[in-house]
């Protein structure tokens, strides 16, 4: 018992210390009030340079007093001359509150031209592909001395990257993300889905069957896109599914595996497009029509006022709105999970 008494003593001697030397730490306002007290030579003065008055001043200098144990400032005739601590204080205080002052200046400022910053933007594969490149471009000339790191979508926790800060945004459709409260999007393009066969495919016309598509040996994407899963549940509800003969990690090698086989896939119409010719593939009118795909870029609360990430953002709609040519595209930024 008399050893736990001693013990607790010895706690409350301890915290008690920690305070009494923490107190003695002026804040920034005591430290403003030094240097405007050390430099006018008048309480009246200082006040009036702090924006401020007098007797707002007189209780931070008098809090000081008792606590540094110092009178701080005397009267010599009509001027408040310091002590030596003070003196020093004072010297002291100028120094810190420039250090600080710069801080905040830096953080508030943002200049894109000269910025070394590494931005970290997340991308699916198809994204790196065709919205990456114009990036890098607009980029180059925004911000010369910026760099950017793409980080892959499969490889990460989205959410966590994004709160954690190592990753600015996320662009892309990211079905994990949907319903998240946390963060914040904006729409930036609209993408639609087609199937594609090989130019010669021997008994695919320039339509399909539902039967057909059911039927028919297909390459799926193994991060399956709303398109697809619309496509997948529509032929459920008529007692139909999908023959999936492979599936792939990588979207990109899909039009150039249909283009090799008889298989047929669904895909992006940018991916169609940029390996139609080289993947010898044509589009296949389907026997309904697939809803479009929402494309949007991600970011958490944290940094939503971030003059760089709001910089990179602007930047990633304007790219995105470019490659859509869509003047009518909305750029309200809504809470995830909102329409």
């Amino acid at each position: 018992m008399l050893g736990q008494f001693t013990l607790k003593k010895a706690i409350n001697f301890l915290v008690t210390t920690m305070k009494n030397l923490m107190s003695r730490f002026p804040e920034i306002r005591e430290l403003q009030s030094i240097v405007a007290v050390h430099q006018t030579g008048s309480f009246t003065k200082a006040a009036l340079a702090l924006g401020t008055n007098q007797s707002t001043l007189s209780y931070l200098i008098e809090r000081l007093r008792q606590r540094l144990d110092d009178p701080l400032f005397v009267r010599v005739g009509n001027r408040m001359e310091p002590t030596p601590y003070a003196e020093r204080l004072a010297r002291s205080a100028e120094s810190i509150l420039e250090v600080v002052s710069a801080e905040l200046q830096g953080i508030e400022q943002f200049d894109p031209y000269t910025t070394r910053r590494e931005f970290r933007i997340v991308l699916t594969e198809v994204g790196a592909i065709t919205l990456l490149p114009k990036i890098v471009k607009r980029l180059n000339q925004d911000a010369p001395h910026a760099s950017l790191a793409p980080l892959h979508a499969k490889s990460l926790d989205l959410e966590a990257a994004l709160s954690e800060g190592r990753a600015d945004i996320a662009v892309g459709t990211y079905n994990e993300l949907k319903g998240d409260q946390n963060l914040f999007q904006q729409l930036l393009l609209i993408r639609d889905y087609v199937l594609i066969v090989r130019e010669d495919h021997p008994t695919i016309g320039d339509d399909i069957s539902t039967g057909t598509l059911a039927s028919t040996p297909q390459v799926a994407n193994a991060v399956a896109s709303d398109s697809y899963r619309w496509m997948e549940d529509h032929l459920a509800s008529q007692g139909l599914g999908l023959n999936v003969a492979l599936t792939l990690e990588h979207a990109v090698a899909i039009p150039m595996l249909v283009g090799a086989s008889d298989f047929i896939a669904l895909v992006s119409r940018e991916l169609y497009d940029i390996f139609r010719v080289a993947a010898r593939v044509r589009e296949v009118r389907l026997p309904f029509e697939l809803p479009q795909a929402h494309i949007r870029q991600h970011w958490h609360p944290r940094v939503h006022h971030d003059p760089a990430v709001t910089f990179l953002r602007k930047l990633v709609r304007d790219v995105a709105q470019a490659t859509e040519a869509q003047p009518w595209l909305p750029g309200a930024i809504s809470i995830k999970g909102t329409p």
